[in-house]
């Protein structure tokens, strides 16, 4: 007869998964065992000596020794002190029972070392006495370590070596953990061992045990189990012995301790079971070990999803609902009450009236909390025909409706616009005898506000008042919402005193509403008053009410209030709008203050916050415009380093600033970056470049550029004709410029204004004014616009020639067009008459112009100092420079200058250097020619020394 619990005689028990926990086989002379435990017999001394000897021929490596961590927060056990199981002398339950009289078990007469020791079979112990089995943790010791040297014939599966606290462990500690679970397994299965017997022939410890077996094991359990006993077992061999158990197991455990009435220990061991802090098997998805634990029978789903819904907020409710699908039983109408509040509060309304309707499909009879929820639910999820029928059955089966139910109705009608209905439904709550709460009242008095309703919305709070019922601060809040809405904005801030009168303190709800209600009136100046008052008190701040204020605050140029309010939202990570953002950077560039645009753009990116393209597209164009390009520049490398979304405006931004800064090669640069990025230039990158090489004189490459523009596909635009045309202007190319013109009348554009004042300008610079004169007749005859620069331009060339009295006549002739003379037109004749050297008129020229308010500007100045000096009437000239700072115009270098040639022709030296020093106490730099007409005054007064000295 196969003794099946002998490793020699049926191998195939002891072939599968080896558990984690292994120890190093074991040597007498590192330990010496309790004085609990047998002592050898010589037969086993010999056998285990041959054993070591045989493993130091062959070879064979030394198992390392194995270590085990105890203390994980994983563990489960945290049982009430009552189950705190103290070592008892009389067989009972307890670790290591130190009970005398153990059974001393002999080696079998057909035994030989060499074979190995047997398991015993359960028969050989007392059943009824579980110390009676203490000896045998031995045997198992010995049966594993013969394995281990190969006595057995049984290989062996390598596992990780286990840890204790972290430090290696010798054999004797390991053993006696060993020990330990042995007699762990022995407490838990003792009072079973002949339903285990008849299932599997005899106990395994977990060192030999798989965990799907040790599943079948407990799966066959038919005796009751002591339940601390177990909880204190399942720790143990996860926490010590880093066994994992299959979720299967895990539930025996829960339907243990639910059956003994710890629900306690049953909670917590849901709970770290739902939130992965317990190693399971496989590993499962806590969705899946929420069906698994709510598909288990007994009490289980009704204390799982209590579980659910309280412990876990984010997907609490759904994994809820998941255990209470995959059950079979019902819970109890409170749990499922706590179910679909759950659901309610999150949104999930359907899904509540699902639990309400799967309750009733099981015949689960419901009572006032039930019938409380359902209607709630189907109130809240619109379903208000089929809530009235509901709460109608609750009042034929003798349910008294709770008032729950009551406000899940009334919300439903209130919602759907029924508010007489939901007022008589309140009366009857009343006459029923079940009293209305605070919620009562807010449902009523939010449907009253909302419908306009505003009166009986404010007589209904005062009998909220009157019925003793003190109102929350979700109630005064709507009542503020209310006056806000009728325009009744002193009434509202009034019912937000009285809330604090009341001892209730104002929530971010209430200031929003009052503040996005001041926004909604346009009552800005308030709204900015109590903005600040929110963010000084920290209150969070509703986004689009910051948004209009901002808005405000930029419109009406208010940028110190705008920013201060920027900087103080990104404190708190608030994120203004984009609109608001790229309107705000604007106003700054506009306003001189780039270092405020740009350090709102830095705080936005250090904060995490994206930055929109066109906000960033307004700062490189305030920063352009300004001249400030190595800052536009520097602003764009740190985008690209940024990971900021740049597009063909943001480079066409710089490339046009550069090239109006005469940095065309850096313009070019651009142009290939943005080519390697894979943005392709577009009409306009053509026209900025074109027109930055025509200011730079280099018309050739600027043709250049032109026909590679056509060839890449693009027509030139009539902006592009007046850049090229106006290069061939300035290069004396007049008639390449007027092919230009022809060529663009041919490719079907109109010519406007500016390509006509740009030729009428190239001729009269030229001296051709007759072609200019007949360019601007063209203009009236085709009904382009004439300007003041078509005039300007003209009467300058008039004048270039000495045809001054001309163009005071062809001046006034703009009366005509509805144009009349602005400073440059006065200051165009002032000049042309001061070269005639007719000093009277020019001078009743500057005269008129002030008189028709016209204020001369510093180029006007200028020309009459020049016109003085020239004249050799210096003192009326110094009186217009001293004019000049008493009305707070600057003078430039030409203007002293102009001065300076003066005194020096004049033989004036000393006068020609207090210039010199004026300049320098104004901070205007002197440059050549201030040195070169000091230089040729001091050369014709005589001292040649001073004059080599200035030079």
């Amino acid at each position: 007869m196969i003794n099946p619990n002998d490793p020699e005689q049926n191998p195939d028990a002891f072939s599968e998964e080896v558990a984690p926990v292994q120890a190093p086989p074991f040597r007498t002379d590192q330990m010496t065992p309790p004085s609990t435990e047998r002592r050898l017999s010589k037969e086993e001394s010999e056998s285990r000596q041959k054993n070591t000897e045989r493993g130091a021929a062959t070879g064979e490596p030394q198992r390392r020794d194995r270590r085990m961590s105890t203390g994980s927060d994983r563990s489960f056990e945290q049982s009430p002190k009552s189950w705190e199981r103290k070592g008892s002398n009389d067989g009972g339950p307890g670790y290591g029972s130190s009970t005398p009289g153990r059974s001393r078990l002999r080696p079998r007469g057909d035994e030989t070392p060499e074979r190995g020791a047997a398991v015993p079979k359960f028969g050989d112990w007392d059943e009824t006495n579980p110390s009676s089995a203490d000896g045998y943790t031995h045997i198992f010791n010995k049966v594993r370590e013969e394995k281990q040297s190969g006595a057995g014939k049984v290989p062996m599966i390598s596992t990780d070596p286990p840890f204790y606290n972290g430090h290696r462990q010798d054999n004797r500690q390991q053993l006696l953990l060993l020990r330990q679970l042995g007699e762990e397994l022995k407490i838990v299965f003792v009072p079973l061992w002949k339903d285990i017997h008849r299932g599997f022939g005899g106990l395994e410890t977990l060192l030999k045990l798989s965990p799907d077996r040790l599943d079948r094991i407990l799966s066959a359990v038919r005796s009751p189990v002591h339940p601390p006993t177990a909880l204190r077992f399942f720790s143990f061999g996860s926490d010590r012995c880093g066994f994992r158990f299959t979720l299967r197991s895990y539930l025996f455990l829960v339907d243990s301790l639910l059956s003994s009435g710890a629900i306690d220990a049953a909670q917590l061991l849901l709970v770290r079971l739902v939130d992965g802090r317990i190693p399971i098997v496989g590993r499962p998805p806590r969705s899946e070990i929420v069906r698994s634990l709510g598909a288990a029978a007994g009490g289980t789903v009704d204390l799982l999803v209590r579980v659910c819904c309280t412990h876990f907020e984010a997907d609490g409710p759904w994994l809820a609902l998941e255990a209470f699908r995959a059950s079979a039983a019902a819970p109890s109408w409170e749990t499922c009450g706590l179910l679909m509040g759950a659901l309610v509060k999150t949104g999930g309304h359907l899904l509540a009236v699902e639990v309400f309707e799967r309750m009733r499909e099981r015949g689960v009879s419901a009572d006032a909390r039930g019938y409380g929820a359902g209607v709630d639910a189907l109130g809240k999820c619109g379903k208000i025909e089929e809530a009235m029928r509901v709460f109608s059955e609750m009042e034929r089966s003798g349910v008294r409706a709770s008032v729950v139910a009551f406000n899940g109705l009334l919300d439903g009608l209130c919602k759907n616009g029924r508010l007489d209905e939901a007022l008589g439904l309140k009366e009857k709550m009343i006459g029923d005898g079940t009293e209305p709460s605070v919620v009562t009242y807010g449902i009523l008095i939010n449907g009253l506000i909302k419908s306009g309703r505003f009166v009986e919305a404010y007589q209904m709070f005062e009998e909220m008042s009157e019925r003793g019922i003190s109102p929350n601060e979700v109630v005064y809040n709507m009542l503020i919402d209310g006056r806000c809405k009728n325009g009744s904005f002193e009434e509202a801030v009034k019912i937000m005193d009285e809330m604090g009168s009341k001892g209730l303190k104002p929530n971010r709800v209430t200031y929003n509403t009052l503040l996005m209600g001041f926004c909604r009136e346009k009552r800005m100046e308030e709204a900015e008053c109590l903005l600040e008052e929110m963010l000084s008190k920290g209150v969070m701040i509703n986004v689009w009410a910051l948004n209009s204020v901002m808005v405000w605050l930029c419109s009406k140029l208010r940028l110190d209030s705008a920013v201060r309010l920027f900087h103080k939202a990104m404190l708190r990570d608030v994120r203004l709008s984009d609109a608001v953002l790229t309107s705000l950077v604007g106003r700054l560039c506009r306003g001189g203050r780039h270092l405020d645009a740009t350090g709102i753009w830095s705080k936005m990116l250090d904060k995490g916050f994206s930055v929109n393209t066109m906000t960033a597209n307004a700062l490189i164009n305030g920063l352009c415009k300004s001249g400030n390009m190595d800052e536009a520049v520097r602003v764009l490398k740190d985008m690209i380093r940024r990971g900021v979304t740049l597009d063909v405006i943001t480079y066409n931004t710089l490339i046009s600033g550069c090239c109006r800064d005469g940095k065309v090669e850096q313009g070019f640069r651009l142009r290939d970056d943005m080519v390697k990025k894979g943005l392709k230039p577009d009409i306009f990158t053509y026209n900025s470049l074109i027109k930055g090489l025509c200011g730079l004189g280099k018309i050739e490459e600027a043709v250049g550029l032109w026909n590679e523009c056509k060839t890449a596909g693009f027509m030139p635009d009539i902006f592009m004709y007046g850049t090229i045309i106006d290069g061939f202007c300035k290069a004396k190319r007049f008639g390449e410029a007027r092919r230009c013109f022809e060529e663009l009348v041919s490719q079907g554009l109109k010519p406007n204004e500016v390509v006509y004042n740009t030729l009428i300008g190239g001729y009269s610079d030229d001296g051709n004014t007759d072609e200019a004169i007949r360019l601007r007749d063209e203009m009236r005859s085709k009904g382009v616009q004439r300007t003041i620069v078509t005039y300007s331009s003209i009467a300058h060339g008039l004048c270039s020639v000495g045809q001054v009295h001309e163009a005071r006549i062809f001046l006034d002739e703009m009366r005509e067009d509805g144009l009349e003379m602005n400073v440059v037109c006065y200051t165009i004749l002032i000049d042309g008459y001061c070269k005639l050297g007719q000093m009277e008129t020019a001078k009743n020229l500057f005269q008129e112009m002030r008189d028709r308010g016209i204020a001369p500007n510093t180029i006007t100045y200028t020309v009459m100092i020049n016109g003085y000096c020239k004249a050799g009437d210096l003192n009326l000239a110094v009186e217009l420079l001293e004019e000049m700072k008493e009305r707070n115009i600057v003078p430039d270098a030409v203007t002293f200058n102009a001065l300076t040639a003066g005194f020096c022709k004049a033989g004036k030296m000393e006068e020609a250097f207090k210039i010199g020093e004026q300049m320098y106490q104004r901070g205007v730099a002197m440059d050549e020619v201030t040195y070169t007409t000091l230089v040729d005054g001091m050369s014709c007064s005589g001292p040649s020394k001073e004059a080599n000295s200035v030079s």
